[in-house]
C-alpha cells in the first residue's frame, strides 16, 4: 500500500498546476450479520477540483474483502449550507472477486 500511495501522490502532485488538491483518508464500513468482513478500511486518496461543484478522485484502500483496492471517478458536489454540502460519484474500483452494490 505504501508503493500505490507514493506513485499515487506523485502522479497528482504532478498534475495539478492551478487546482484545488485535498488528500481524503480511508473509512470504516459497517456489515450487519457478518463477522467475516474487515470493517477497517485505511487508505489514501486525492480529490482534484475541476470546477466549483466537481472534482476528479483516486486513491487506494483496504476494502471489505482484506484486498487492496485502488479507485478512480468522478464527484460532484452542492454545498446546501455554510458547512455540508450534498453530492454522488461515480467510478471504478478494483480488488473485488464479484459485483458489490
Amino acid at each position: 500500500m505504501k508503493r500505490a500511495a507514493i506513485a499515487l501522490s506523485l502522479v497528482v502532485a504532478s498534475c495539478t498546476p492551478a487546482y484545488a488538491l485535498t488528500v481524503t483518508s480511508g473509512f470504516v464500513s459497517r456489515h450487519e450479520g457478518s463477522e467475516v468482513y474487515n470493517e477497517a478500511n485505511p487508505g489514501i486518496g486525492f480529490r482534484i477540483d475541476d470546477g466549483a461543484w466537481a472534482g476528479w478522485v483516486a486513491g487506494t484502500y483496504k476494502n471489505s474483502m482484506w484486498k487492496q483496492s485502488v479507485y478512480v471517478g468522478k464527484q460532484f458536489t452542492y454545498r446546501v449550507a455554510p458547512h455540508l454540502s450534498v453530492g454522488a460519484a461515480a467510478g471504478l474500483v478494483t480488488g473485488y472477486r464479484f459485483a458489490v452494490v
